[in-house]
């Protein structure tokens, strides 16, 4: 029984020293935060949308540019009567690369500009973290 539990533990650490590199080298560090992550960004996202008709662009852009958490971007969708929609675990990859740009050097908390293919609608991002 010893030399079978012997040759499994051996076997644990020939997995470990072959796969653990490769995932490490597949995740990359925050320095100062002791944490890896993957280096494609992933991103928790929250989507504001009003109508046209019910807020002028100019307004809409201000009340959003001052958005600082999700927590103020929920508060501001209720009092613009906004929908809201939570997006997790986006990937950069999964979003249009003029999307991918903007949220590269967007800090978290913060809206992206007003943006929409709709001139009846208007949106915005909002970055609640990136993971």
């Amino acid at each position: 029984m010893k030399q079978i539990v012997r040759k499994m533990i051996g076997l644990g650490a020939i997995a470990a020293t072959t796969i653990l590199p490769a995932a490490l080298a597949a995740q990359q560090h925050n320095p100062g935060s002791g944490v890896r992550t993957s280096p494609v960004p992933r991103y928790n996202l929250m989507q504001l949308t009003v109508q046209s008709e019910n807020i002028s662009v100019e307004e809409f852009k201000t009340k959003t540019q001052a958005i600082r958490s999700c927590y103020e971007a929920k508060k501001l969708a209720g009092e613009l009567d906004a929908q809201t929609a939570r997006n997790r675990f986006v990937t950069s990859s999964q979003l249009p690369n003029p999307v991918q740009e903007i949220l590269r050097d967007l800090p978290n908390g913060h809206a992206t500009p007003v943006f929409s293919a709709d001139p009846s609608i208007m949106r915005v991002l909002v970055i609640c973290s990136r993971v």
